[in-house]
């Protein structure tokens, strides 16, 4: 089959039945009905949508444009969206181009899933706060004149996850009373972004913390100075990448 999956799991994956997923989709297949808009479910486990994906797409764009990477280019042809931030999967199987095996050709079948995990308790556990890193920080600038630290992490690819990690960890760093002279907390977030026109992209959200009257930086983050949209205080994960020139 080529079936396109989205769900949002409402529940901890641990607690989700194994089969869950294909029992999701073999219901689909076994239906009479045919629902342009695709099928929708909603239980304790999670809510979704699995509709047809357009494998035809995949196969006009091989025979005039010879074998694809499997890609944000496929995910597009497939499920007729641009790929977005987020947890994705693709299964399929076609031939490998000889040159290059992540390009394929003659695609028999291709599905894609997306997920996103909304279990409060999933949540709660992805928003890790910072108190311990802090913790040694301040041990290893115990006889430093003066100490900056800078933490970098990937961001967390949900928006619900991203903010309330964020939020923690802003509130982590205020709490914390540093007995060495660590006089600012600058807090990196990078976001890896997939796109057909770029090889590779991140964002960058950075946040401070001073002891002084202001930042000793004053631009907080660390791989792309000059223009910003910090002012604005908007995270990277609440912005919508530019289009694919389709």
């Amino acid at each position: 089959m080529s079936v396109v999956v989205d769900v949002q799991f409402l529940a901890e994956l641990t607690k989700v039945p194994r089969t869950y997923l294909a029992d999701r989709v073999a219901d689909v297949a076994r239906s009479p009905l045919q629902l342009l808009n695709g099928y929708r479910w909603r239980d304790s486990y999670a809510e979704g949508v699995v509709r047809l994906a357009h494998i035809a797409h995949v196969r006009a764009d091989t025979d005039e444009h010879g074998p694809l990477i499997v890609g944000p280019k496929m995910w597009r042809l497939l499920t007729g969206e641009v790929l977005q931030s987020g947890s994705y999967h693709v299964a399929l199987r076609a031939k490998s181009d000889e040159r290059d095996l992540r390009y394929v050709d003659d695609v028999l079948y291709a599905s894609v899933l997306s997920w996103h995990c909304l279990a409060p308790e999933s949540i709660d556990a992805r928003a890790r706060h910072i108190s311990s890193l802090l913790a040694r920080i301040d041990r290893q600038l115990e006889m430093a004149p003066m100490g900056i630290a800078h933490i970098g992490m990937y961001a967390e690819r949900d928006t619900v996850s991203a903010d309330l990690r964020r939020a923690r960890n802003i509130a982590a760093v205020r709490r914390f009373r540093a007995n060495s002279k660590l006089t600012d907390v600058y807090l990196h977030y990078y976001l890896p972004r997939i796109s057909e026109n770029h090889s590779w992209t991140i964002d960058e959200t950075a946040d401070s913390s001073s002891r002084l009257d202001e930042p000793l930086l004053d631009d907080p983050r660390l791989l792309f100075l000059g223009d910003s949209l910090s002012d604005t205080n908007i995270a990277a994960w609440h912005l919508q990448f530019p289009p694919a020139v389709l």
